[in-house]
């Protein structure tokens, strides 16, 4: 509860879409926390930003909100995730700033465990374990469990290039002052890993970066009809957005190694969407695609880069690279054979001569 003569220490900023399923779960697992020696002086602001949500998801915040003096709840037309969170982060009072997913939940102790750090360490974004979970099991996020459990202390984002690998702005503590100093927020007008920028620039900035072993968030693996990244409508702007996100990762002075895990980043990306775009529409409308794709893998990833990949992922990619768009679209569709792959690393025409036979 929120106390006139207290100070928000955190800030949770919650954006609300279609989540009436999950929204009082969520919003109960920020309000069961614990501040330990904290609680005396502070107190945890929750900014909840309804986008617009034409389900029932605001009515259950105002319910809690009677007896919850420290939830606010701010109202926009649905403009998405970047500018639900710019907007809490204008009006956020607490020193430091998590986000949280309307259908993801936090563990108990999460506060006590990032704040502890943050005490210690001084740094500006402090990292933590994430696990996943559905019905039926839970999992460490490998991203995260790979950097928490290095356990990090002051270290600076381009002197550890693994940081880079923690692209959710979740599961993270993030100095209030840190933002508003540099100005970092969420950038607007792209709806595909806009906020792994919003991260890099985080970090970039950071006097220190430090991390927890500590569990201080839980990702809710979704299988619904309602879930977003179940029924996400792949179109020629998620892969504009991709390419953007790729230039605005530039403007960091990114070590070597972190510039080579941005491209690969954006390429697994976008062979992941592209499967289902080339499943979901005739040649004509794909060439565009693949075109555009393929300036990305001549001019930024090469052959070395592409080799990385399996066979199965690999032919593809080669195809396209070598402008055999046709036939990468007859592959993304399933129509190869097994010696197709088998023999792909030999040259491209034997790649096209074993797609034609078969």
């Amino acid at each position: 509860m929120k106390s006139n003569c207290k100070e928000a220490i955190i800030t949770v900023i919650i954006p609300v879409y279609r989540v009436e399923k999950y929204i009082k779960e969520c919003l109960d697992s920020v309000l069961s926390q614990k501040l330990g020696k904290w609680k005396k002086k502070y107190y945890v602001e929750i900014i909840c930003i309804d986008d617009g949500s034409p389900d029932n998801s605001a009515s259950i915040i105002s319910g809690l909100m009677r007896e919850n003096n420290n939830i606010i709840l701010l109202h926009q037309l649905n403009q998405g995730q970047s500018v639900a969170r710019n907007n809490a982060i204008l009006i956020a009072k607490g020193r430091y700033i998590i986000f949280l997913d309307s259908d993801d939940l936090l563990p108990p102790d999460s506060f006590t465990a990032l704040l502890s750090v943050a005490e210690d360490t001084g740094s500006d974004v402090i990292v933590s374990h994430a696990k996943a979970f559905n019905s039926r099991r839970s999992w460490y996020i490998e991203p995260h469990a790979e950097v928490a459990c290095s356990s990090f202390r002051k270290v600076k984002f381009t002197h550890r290039a693994i940081l880079i690998n923690s692209s959710p702005p979740w599961g993270k503590m993030y100095s209030r002052k840190l933002l508003m100093d540099y100005k970092i927020t969420f950038p607007e007008g792209i709806k595909l890993a806009e906020d792994w920028i919003f991260v890099i620039h985080a970090m970039y900035r950071a006097n220190h970066v430090s991390s927890t072993h500590e569990v201080t968030y839980l990702y809710r693996g979704r299988d619904d009809e309602d879930n977003p990244s179940c029924t996400q409508l792949v179109n020629k702007k998620v892969f504009t957005d991709l390419l953007k996100v790729y230039e605005l990762s530039k403007e960091f002075r990114l070590a070597p190694q972190q510039i080579a895990y941005a491209q690969m980043f954006i390429l697994r990306s976008i062979l992941y969407r592209l499967s289902k775009f080339s499943i979901d529409n005739p040649i004509g409308e794909c060439k565009a695609i693949y075109k555009m794709v393929r300036g990305f893998l001549h001019d930024v990833i090469g052959i070395d880069k592409i080799n990385l990949f399996t066979p199965i992922r690999r032919l593809p990619l080669l195809l396209i690279y070598y402008g055999f768009y046709s036939e990468a679209h007859r592959v993304m569709n399933l129509k190869y054979t097994d010696g197709c792959v088998q023999k792909e690393r030999q040259s491209p025409v034997i790649i096209l001569y074993l797609i034609i036979i078969h």
